[in-house]
């Protein structure tokens, strides 16, 4: 086909035949699959928000740049990069000397831009996918894309032009079979015999994975293994044997940007094993082993352009003061899975540009105050299941950017002041309601994230209106109608007294009166506290006010239950056998209700000196009794009407 049979052939050429006025014509339904440019061109909808060009130079889809448009929330795919608020630029052309993006943002800090994955052209700029190497397009400035293109894939290997990623247990497979003129290697092989794989040689390599290959030195003949690969950007050797750094194993390779070490035995580090590595931007050190950072005292003061750091997985006990004080340019910080047992207070001094810290499951006991102090830049804090008990005084005060907050699974009370200074805080991870009640006023309530109570609020002991009303309605019917019982069996009906059914009748209408009272502490505790009770919820509970009240409720539900028991009992056998002579006597149910008051008052005092934290709301012996459904009445169910409806109330003071 000619191209005068094409319409708008500028990159992306759509046959004539496909092309017409009207887009719902059903006789042109190819049409339908392409949208239109401002100058009535036709453009593959695959090609919108994404600026690519052809080998003439014009833009791949409109030239009015019409497919640019309206590209805020787009997400680019594989080899394209986002301007900031607008379209996807390929990666080939960034920092190529021309300005893209609306406001030039592909241009900057082009020194440091890090290529991983892909090829940097020489003289560091622009970047190139290794699919694009060998391609017959020149991409780099001087061309060194197209350069050593006649090679051949070795044995065991997958290639990509000058991309060659090798796996195979086999040992011969040699390093030394891959041309040196690869620009990246992935190889898994293993590499105990360091004599058949090195030295290398290979001066354009900028992508280097040595990943799971039995490495254990990284020394040959007494010369760093990487000697020969200074071009290299990109260097991953973990999950080997590695034991040790030699202070010198990288200074050959100064222009690394990314180096992983993660999954190696290391038991220490070299206080200058990355001297020179002032271009180093990404760094991971995880499941290492190390122990402690204090004894390697200047280990990090030389990476001036670090921007990611991840020692996670260690078993590091100690952070020392000033320890990251050189990373001026660090962004993100994992420190999550090490038993730190200590944080010194300026352990993170002078983390300017820190946005991200993660100590989550430290095994921490203590956050001093002041230890986040100067985080000016922090966004994101996870101190999630780190079994924190004690947090400093407005230990929060000084993240005044942080977004996200996550204190989920630790034990620290809530303090009234400890979230002041979060002023944009947006999201808020908690244990409990009560860290949402005291929220700042810049997170949304749909972005606290705890488990809801079903009986407190963050103003009231008792949450509900209407459970209020009948705590109160059920707890004074409760007092005076048994108090009226007691008087009436003793003053009226006294003549009775002798009779098992009265004994029993007195001592429901006692253990019943005992949780009308109960009900009107709760009640009263709740007035007392209205408004404000999220900030008391702690000395409420832990208080002898509560646990007094608790006792009387388990006490009540107990004795109830044994008196209708007994009630239950004694009325079958009057009934059923009206002319037997073996009846319950006046003193043997004195002596029975005597028994079941020592039993009650043993099942209420008992679980409090043995358990008294999980009484007390301690949420290191369970979740469930931080959970309104959860407590003493959980223990002891007691099963008659009232003490049922009352002993959901007995959780005000056990939760």
């Amino acid at each position: 086909m000619e191209i005068d049979d094409y319409e708008g052939c500028f990159g992306v050429c759509t046959p004539v035949e496909y092309v017409s006025n009207d887009l719902n014509n059903n006789d042109t339904e190819p049409v339908t699959k392409y949208l239109k440019c401002k100058n009535d061109l036709h453009y593959d909808p695959a090609l919108q928000c994404l600026m690519n060009f052809d080998l003439t130079g014009e833009p791949i889809a409109c030239r009015d740049l019409t497919h640019l448009e309206n590209c805020e929330k787009f997400t680019c795919p594989e080899y394209y990069v986002k301007c900031p608020g607008s379209f996807c630029l390929h990666m080939r052309y960034i920092c190529d000397g021309i300005g893209h993006c609306p406001h030039r943002e592909d241009e900057l800090d082009c020194e440091s831009t890090n290529c991983t994955n892909h090829y940097r052209c020489r003289g560091g700029q622009p970047c190139v996918p290794f699919t694009y190497l060998c391609d017959g397009v020149r991409q780099c400035p001087m061309g060194d894309d197209e350069l050593h293109c006649d090679v051949t894939c070795p044995t065991g290997c997958s290639c990509t032009t000058l991309a060659f990623v090798c796996d195979s247990e086999k040992e011969e497979l040699h390093l030394n079979n891959i041309t040196s003129a690869a620009r990246s290697i992935s190889m898994k092989t293993n590499m105990k015999n360091l004599t058949n794989h090195f030295p290398l040689s290979f001066p354009l390599l900028t992508t280097l994975v040595l990943h799971s290959c039995s490495l254990q030195v990284l020394r040959f003949q007494g010369q760093s293994i990487f000697k020969n690969t200074s071009a290299l950007r990109h260097l991953d050797i973990s999950s080997n044997h590695i034991q040790s750094l030699p202070d010198d194993i990288f200074t050959d390779i100064t222009d690394l940007r990314t180096l992983i070490l993660s999954n190696n035995p290391l038991a220490s580090i070299s206080g200058s094993v990355f001297s020179g590595l002032v271009a180093l931007k990404t760094l991971h050190i995880s499941h290492s082993n190390i122990r402690d950072l204090n004894i390697e005292s200047n280990v990090f003061s030389e990476l001036s352009s670090l921007e990611f750091l991840d020692l996670s997985a260690n078993i590091i006990s100690r952070l020392p003061n000033d320890k990251f004080s050189k990373l001026i340019t660090l962004q993100t910080l994992i420190l999550s899975n090490n038993p730190l047992l200590s944080i010194d207070v300026q352990a993170f001094s002078r983390l300017y540009s820190l946005s991200s810290l993660q100590l989550s499951h430290i095994n921490s006991e203590r956050i001093l105050s002041g230890v986040f102090s100067g985080l000016q830049s922090l966004t994101i804090l996870n101190l999630s299941s780190s079994g924190i008990r004690n947090l400093g005084q407005r230990c929060f005060h000084d993240l005044t950017n942080l977004e996200t907050l996550d204190i989920q699974n630790n034990h620290f009370e809530v303090q009234e002041f400890m979230f002041d200074g979060l002023d944009n805080l947006q999201y808020l991870y908690a244990d409990t309601y009560k860290m949402c009640c005291i929220k700042p006023k810049s997170v949304l309530d749909e972005n606290c994230f705890a488990p809801a109570d079903l009986i407190s609020s963050c103003s009231n002991l008792i949450g509900s209106d209407f459970l209020r009303v009948c705590l109160w309605v059920i707890g004074l019917l409760a007092l005076v109608g048994n108090i009226f019982v007691i008087i009436y069996r003793f003053v009226i009906d006294k003549g009775d007294l002798k009779k098992s059914q009265s004994i029993f009748v007195i001592n429901l209408s006692i253990s019943d009166l005992i949780m009308g009272i109960y009900m009107i502490l709760i009640g009263s505790v709740d007035t007392y506290y209205s408004g404000n009770y999220v900030v008391h919820d702690s000395n409420w509970r832990q208080g002898t006010l509560c646990v007094t009240a608790g006792c009387l409720s388990v006490i009540s539900s107990e004795m109830s239950t044994f008196a209708i028991l007994m009630i239950t009992i004694d009325r079958f056998i009057v009934i059923v056998f009206p002319l037997s002579l073996r009846k319950i006597t006046w003193r043997t149910a004195a002596l029975l209700c005597m028994m079941f008051w020592t039993v009650s008052v043993v099942l209420a005092i008992v679980p409090h000196t043995l358990f008294p934290s999980y009484f007390k709301g301690d949420s290191t012996l369970g979740r469930e009794s931080a959970s309104p459904s959860h407590s003493q009445a959980d223990m002891f169910q007691g099963t008659s009407t009232l003490s049922q409806s009352s002993s959901d109330l007995t959780v005000c003071c056990f939760y």
